[in-house]
């Protein structure tokens, strides 16, 4: 049974006896405490809450937004090699033809997801280079906001 070497401090539990170090540790708290944290890929993180004990999920922080414009029609487009989390891409309100959106195939027309004027996606990838957009009609615009 492993020690807690630093005691967390939450007030607002009222925990009694008061968090000392050098608590003894059993296997099934282990796995309540694992339960209770996030893991950002790299390290265990505390989760947070609101004061009303909601649990806030949020949108990554935007990194970054390429604009997708061609003035002569069918133009095929793949991502650059940027590492992202999420992207979303949106087809411009005054596109007059619709864009083609496949992931990690670059013959978007076979398997893809059809986006017509002012419409948007959201996916997660790993890598923008995963990203393969037709734009079908020139002067056509698309846009991708990315996450990291």
């Amino acid at each position: 049974m492993p020690n807690i070497q630093k005691p967390l401090p939450f007030p607002e539990l009222q925990t009694k006896p008061d968090l000392v170090p050098l608590i003894r540790l059993t296997d099934d708290m282990s796995q309540v405490l694992a339960l209770l944290t996030g893991y950002d890929g790299t390290q265990r993180r505390l989760l947070r809450c609101s004061k009303a004990g909601v649990l806030h999920t949020g949108q990554p922080r935007t990194k970054g937004i390429i604009k997708v414009a061609d003035t002569g029609g069918n133009y095929d487009y793949q991502g650059p090699d940027i590492l992202t989390t999420e992207v979303l891409i949106h087809a411009d309100k005054d596109n007059a033809g619709v864009v083609y959106l496949s992931i990690d195939k670059s013959n978007v027309t076979d398997e893809c997801w059809v986006l017509a004027a002012n419409e948007w996606v959201r996916i997660a990838v790993d890598n923008l280079q995963s990203v393969y957009l037709r734009n079908v009609t020139a002067n056509d615009i698309t846009r991708l906001m990315y996450s990291r």
